[in-house]
């Protein structure tokens, strides 16, 4: 084979300048990863605001919201704030609250399950101890309130949603708890 002692790379300059190619490449399409991630955590608000504003929008949140753990589970829980904040959004008042709702629905998905309650189990709790119980909620659990129907507005972007749906929806009729 070759004698690899003597194989030329380059200057160093150009060395250099591979490196920095070779990191630019790498930074976007972790960029890109993370944004694909984002998208398909809150499909709904890349769907109201279109692919270009969406991917322009997901790459500031990246760069302001670097990952802080080696996985994309915690990803994206301070997408809705930085939406409300985010200026070229000003006009879909409802997309934070959107995005809220779509990062309570992943949240939900991953989260832990406890047991079901069992009623008969509590049946038999003598009364003079009912004081002293205490009931949990699952950690799915979430509450969400919002100034616009967002549910409404979530179930009208679905994939299988009446095709008038959008036409139906009212962002006058209130919001959703």
């Amino acid at each position: 084979g070759p004698d690899v002692t003597h194989v030329r790379v380059g200057s160093p300059d150009q060395m250099c300048e591979a490196l920095v190619a070779r990191r630019e490449r790498w930074d976007m399409s972790y960029v890109i990863g993370q944004a694909d991630a984002l998208d398909a955590m809150v499909p709904v608000v890349a769907r109201l605001v279109g692919e270009a504003f969406f991917r322009q929008a997901a790459r500031l949140f990246i760069v302001a919201h670097p990952l802080r753990a080696g996985n994309l589970l915690g990803f994206g829980d301070a997408f809705p704030r930085f939406l409300a904040g985010y200026a070229p959004a000003a006009a879909l008042a409802y997309l934070a609250d959107v995005a809220a709702l779509e990062w309570a629905w992943h949240g939900a998905y991953h989260a832990a399950e406890y047991p079901p309650l069992d009623f008969a189990l509590l049946d038999e709790v003598p009364p003079e101890r009912h004081a002293q119980l205490r009931l949990r909620l699952q950690p799915s659990a979430r509450w969400l309130a919002s100034r616009w129907p967002v549910l409404e507005i979530w179930l009208a972007n679905q994939p299988d949603a009446p095709a008038d749906a959008l036409e139906r929806l009212n962002l006058d009729a209130g919001g959703d708890e």
